[in-house]
């Protein structure tokens, strides 16, 4: 007999193994050739798809036949390497993915559904169902798993058997876990104004230690505005808290609320008021001015952050117009921080305080020139 493995080169053959072996003699006719070979067949075992029988008649016995049964089994099962994640929590379904190594051409195999011998798993212990197993390759499975509530937690050993009923286990593979989740999200600010260098700081802490392997937990919001550093904040084994930095994002239009929120085995939510630029100075330069000269007053007003798009509009008032005015507004353009209008002064008598005030929304600053 000789045989090719899947992964032999195409048009190559195994060494000849010699399945049977006769030392008798068969001259039952006289002269002539002796009739031989009636009973030869080989089929691949219509239960599991992989096994192959061969029947094959040989001389048992001087001038006699009989006819060798021999079953050739394909090379055995890969050996398990690891599993992707090795753990699941009680109550919950568990997708993992499994590795492999092949050895001299071994591997994992499935026949398909036409056939009643399949693929199949299964994990040491109780309150562990498999309910998938899924070839991928020769080398790689999927395979879902239901952990039962009352599952007990530890290790379990994982058994790969291929259809012919060849098997394979790797001891420890797969980790029964006890519920967590998160206990607490805390963010150190509960504010911060688009468009700046602010920053602030999120702080997971689990209700219980993390397990083998740590705990992972995405952060996400319920918008695109914010910045997470890391996005999925990794807890050792063992550990309960973790942190994350949030950044400011671009300069927002208004104020807007955004919910953060952090996943594990349930999920905790905290907001983060993301604040619009807001009206922080007025600036009258000169302070002083004669009267209807020639001298060029100007009125700044300054943001604690670049405008959003669109800019930023601040309403302007003097509380005497008759002696120095303002433009009724001033537009800061998108990308700025402040926005400049010239004043108009007339010639006065006698000293005058003129007070300009700008105004934002529900904020309001003021600067005073003195006329001469």
């Amino acid at each position: 007999m000789a045989a090719r493995a899947a992964d032999d080169l195409p048009g190559t053959f195994g060494e000849v193994t010699q399945l049977q072996q006769s030392k008798s003699t068969y001259n039952v006719q006289f002269g002539g050739a002796q009739r031989w070979g009636d009973y030869s067949h080989t089929v691949v075992d219509g239960g599991d798809g992989m096994t192959v029988w061969t029947f094959q008649e040989y001389c048992n016995a001087d001038d006699s036949w009989g006819v060798r049964v021999v079953q050739l089994l394909a090379p055995g099962p890969a050996t398990i390497t690891d599993l992707q994640p090795n753990f699941g929590v009680v109550g919950s379904n568990a997708i993992f993915k499994v590795n492999g190594a092949s050895v001299n051409h071994t591997g994992w195999f499935d026949p398909g559904s036409d056939y009643p011998k399949r693929l199949s798993a299964s994990i040491s212990g109780t309150g562990v169902t498999l309910k998938a197993v899924t070839f991928l390759s020769p080398t790689q499975l999927n395979i879902i798993a239901s952990i039962a509530q009352d599952a007990p937690v530890g290790f379990r050993t994982l058994t790969i058997t291929n259809p012919d009923g060849q098997s394979t286990q790797l001891a420890n593979a797969f980790q029964v876990q006890g519920p967590t989740g998160i206990g607490t999200l805390k963010l150190s600010k509960t504010k911060i104004t688009g468009g700046t260098t602010q920053s602030a700081t999120g702080t997971i802490t689990l209700k219980d230690p993390a397990p083998a392997g740590g705990a992972s937990v995405p952060i996400t919001a319920n918008s695109g505005l914010l910045i997470f550093a890391p996005s999925t904040v990794q807890i050792p084994a063992g550990a309960q808290t973790g942190t994350f930095t949030i950044t400011a994002p671009a300069s927002v239009a208004s104020d807007t609320v955004v919910s953060v929120t952090a996943s594990y085995q349930g999920s905790m939510s905290a907001d983060l008021q993301v604040l619009a630029p807001v009206l922080t100075k007025v600036v009258v330069a000169p302070t002083t001015v004669q009267g209807g000269s020639t001298t060029v007053v100007h009125l700044k007003v300054t943001l604690n952050a670049p405008a959003a798009a669109g800019g930023v509009t601040v309403s302007l008032s003097s509380d005497n117009p008759a002696v120095a005015s303002v433009p009724e507004s001033v537009k800061i353009p998108a990308g700025s921080l402040s926005g400049t209008v010239k004043v108009t002064h007339s010639t006065v008598s006698n000293p005058v305080t003129v007070t300009f005030t700008a105004t934002q929304g529900a904020n309001s600053k003021t600067g005073t020139l003195v006329v001469n």
